[in-house]
């Protein structure tokens, strides 16, 4: 019966994408955002830090999915022409959702 539901649990953990919310402008966006194991994630921060904002925009873009056809809402071309408060929220959920601390940006 464990092993049922550790099957489970992995089953659902190998799809790698969570739902996060971010409000922009008044209006409430959910997007999928991918997830990564605590290492992985700790070298992709690390890799985004030390990138020029279209860069790190870019590697962000590629995790931020549409829920209803999976793929990148955003270029990073998109995110790097937002408003700095704005890309900062998308930047902060996609972290959170990693960690498990997702709530939504205002």
């Amino acid at each position: 019966m464990a092993s049922e539901l550790l099957a489970r649990v992995q089953k659902a953990a190998a799809l790698r994408l969570r739902p996060g919310s971010v409000t922009i402008g008044g209006e409430k966006f959910i997007f999928n955002f991918r997830v990564y194991p605590a290492a992985e994630l700790a070298e992709l921060i690390r890799q985004m830090s030390r990138k020029t904002t279209p860069a790190a925009a870019a590697i962000l873009a590629e995790n931020v999915l549409d829920p209803a056809d999976g793929r990148p809402v955003f270029t990073g071309e998109d995110l790097a022409n937002l408003p700095n408060p704005d890309l900062v929220k998308i930047t902060e959920a996609f972290i959170a959702v990693n960690n498990g601390t997702a709530t939504e940006k205002n």
